[in-house]
């Protein structure tokens, strides 16, 4: 009954936070792009009521993570309550983060990318907003000009032409594109499931609020790439490591900075010789992916705005202090890939490191890392008790009002992995969960 209780607590907190955010939110500047479909501005809320409410979510954010740590790690003898509360608990969450205002002006990218004409042209930037299709002029009070050219992997951009492709309407296509993100996220709760964790492990899992707000709430299309590594690694439990491989190269497709995840990840196999065979499919697939899909515009996509991007570090300083983050993530990242590669060791704080890789760190990059997590009982623990805390502190909505720059918060858990994995722990076994034979 404890645990019962605890996975009822969590969705109640989740409830809690959803409310905070929707005052946080409708104390801002809201507009409405067409009637029934709102979008807001982004912009600093009235400082009072922004850090009154900042302050609420926070406590949300860390009595998520207590209540998940407990949940992960109580001891129970019958579990079968709980693995039946579980999808009830999934349902009510999926429900409450649907009917939570929709806020991520990227989705309004993705329906633009989709509705390019070629792929070629998502991949292309445009100095002026081009000619919209009717029923999507809306767009032209969301995108900016110079209009940026799609970052995204050609397997997920070509899912997203075949998606938002057939819609009538911005509404129906933005409707469209939060559905399908719902729904891969419960496809991938429902991997996790499969892969027969203990049923506290599952539960921490399922109920994490920071997956429902980064992929149900706010519909990121990472939630893609999760699913591709969760689903190789249920793949290598059915003993089909071609199949796993080719899920780790469409996350890498997807996603580029996630193929490090999978490289991680679906490094489980008894012989190094099989584990490099993995490896090298990954990669073989991933860049042929990339290439024949996407073409060298993928690539000069990926390469102007990562120019854009750092041309709009505020100082020196500030740029010089993410490209020392970035390399060490990227350092941190690569070792985790050697050590599972070579040893089939793991270190807990891996998982929440691979998003440093990409530079500019974003909430919703922390879950990179669940199908790395679930390869150890502590990494899972750590990956779920961390994942709410760090996509609270690294939200623009905290991080605008209070000053707080993500970097900082980076750095620390850069050197914390540092001092604690590399120190020793990290050479040890982790507990095994049945995914590492």
């Amino acid at each position: 009954m404890r645990a019962l209780s605890l996975a009822a607590a969590i969705v109640a907190v989740y409830a809690v936070e959803l409310l905070a955010l929707e005052v946080r939110i409708h104390t801002g500047h809201a507009s409405a792009l067409e009637p029934g479909l709102p979008l807001v501005t982004i912009g600093k809320p009235f400082f009072a009521i922004g850090a009154a409410t900042n302050a609420l979510v926070a406590m949300c954010a860390l009595a998520q993570a207590a209540l998940l740590y407990l949940l992960a790690t109580v001891k129970t003898h019958d579990t079968r309550l709980l693995r039946f509360a579980i999808p009830l608990g999934v349902a009510a969450m999926l429900a409450l983060s649907l009917r939570t205002t929709f806020t991520n002006s990227d989705v309004y990218y993705y329906v633009y990318y989709g509705k390019s004409a070629t792929l070629a042209d998502a991949y292309t930037p445009r100095a002026e907003i081009p000619p919209l299709p009717a029923g999507f002029t809306g767009l032209n009070h969301v995108l900016t000009a110079p209009v940026v050219a799609s970052v995204y992997g050609p397997a997920w951009q070509q899912f997203d032409r075949a998606l938002v492709g057939p819609t009538r309407s911005l509404p129906q296509a933005v409707a469209t594109v939060r559905l399908a993100s719902a729904a891969a996220l419960a496809l991938t709760l429902l991997l996790v499931a499969a892969l027969r964790l203990p049923a506290t492990l599952t539960a921490a899992v399922a109920l994490n609020p920071a997956l429902y707000y980064a992929y149900a709430v706010q519909s990121h299309n990472d939630v893609y790439a999760v699913l591709a590594t969760v689903a190789g690694l249920a793949l290598l439990r059915l003993r089909s490591p071609a199949l796993a491989a080719l899920c780790g190269a469409l996350a890498g497709a997807a996603k580029l900075s996630v193929v490090l995840v999978a490289l991680a990840a679906l490094s489980v196999a008894r012989t190094l010789r099989a584990r490099l065979a993995i490896a090298a499919a990954i990669l073989a697939g991933c860049l042929a992916l990339s290439w024949f899909a996407g073409g060298s515009g993928y690539f000069h996509a990926m390469q102007s705005v990562g120019t854009t991007m750092a041309g709009k570090q505020t100082s020196a300083l500030q740029h010089e202090m993410r490209l020392t983050v970035q390399l060490c993530a990227i350092t941190l990242a690569l070792a985790a890939v050697v050590l599972a590669l070579v040893a089939r060791r793991r270190y807990a704080a891996a998982s929440l490191i691979f998003p440093g890789v990409s530079g500019i760190v974003q909430p919703w990059y922390f879950p990179w890392g669940l199908a790395y997590a679930l390869g150890s009982e502590r990494g899972t623990v750590a990956f779920c008790t961390a994942l709410p805390v760090l996509a609270f502190a690294t939200d623009a909505g905290f991080t605008d009002t209070f000053g707080v720059h993500a970097t900082s918060l980076i750095v620390g858990v850069l050197v914390l992995a540092l001092a604690r994995e590399l120190g020793g722990p990290a050479l040890r076994r982790l507990p095994r969960l049945g995914l590492v034979s």
